[in-house]
């Protein structure tokens, strides 16, 4: 099983923040944990160079965004980067300021992290 983390910044807060996801037998990747993490650790753990694409699933254990509480997260379509969402229909991406609109997918491209 491999598993990696994705770097996320919450919407409200606008801190980032990491979810743990693992990849299963089916090959699609399921977001299992969420954990506050800093610029600085990020860095070191290289967690901005994982880069993954394919079905992202939310699994029921997956405990939420740990600032604000979403219980998703949307794929900005200019810096490919992910933002936590809680279900609205308008969306800010907190990466690089994108507005567009977003409805629930489970389809990512490519997500990658890097640049905080």
């Amino acid at each position: 099983m491999k598993a990696a983390v994705i770097l996320t910044k919450c919407k409200n807060e606008h801190a980032l923040f990491g979810i743990r996801t693992e990849q299963r037998e089916d090959g699609g990747w399921y977001a299992t944990w969420a954990f506050k993490v800093n610029e600085r650790t990020a860095e070191r753990e290289k967690f901005g160079d994982t880069e993954i694409s394919g079905n992202i699933y939310i699994t029921t254990e997956y405990p939420s965004c740990p600032y604000c509480g979403a219980k998703g997260f949307f794929q900005c379509a200019e810096c490919g980067k992910t933002t936590c969402w809680n279900g609205e229909s308008e969306t800010v991406c907190e990466w690089c300021g994108n507005e567009a609109e977003t409805a629930a997918e489970d389809k990512f491209d490519s997500i990658t992290g890097g640049g905080f």
